[in-house]
């Protein structure tokens, strides 16, 4: 049998342990759950956002900043949105 000052000892490790655990699990769920946004694209009054939720899911906006007024689009419009920031017009 343990005595009682290594009981205690286990006790408090094995519970500083589980709590940086479960913060880093915290942390990890918390970074999952965050969604990234990975294009930018401003040409007034719109405003195309490329947005990924997950791995492997895209989703694009468009945001008109005047009226508030938010849209979804095809990849092939966000990219008509870039065509057209590249071209100037």
């Amino acid at each position: 049998m343990k005595p009682s000052s290594e009981v205690k000892s286990w006790w408090l490790r094995r519970r500083v342990f589980l709590k940086s655990w479960f913060r880093r699990r915290q942390e990890q769920q918390k970074q999952r759950t965050q969604a990234r946004y990975l294009g930018v694209i401003v040409l007034p009054p719109w405003v195309a956002l490329a947005v990924r939720p997950r791995p492997g899911i895209w989703e694009y906006l468009r945001v008109n900043v005047h009226a508030l007024v938010v849209e979804n689009l095809q990849p092939a419009e966000f990219l008509k949105f870039k065509e057209e920031l590249v071209d100037g017009r």
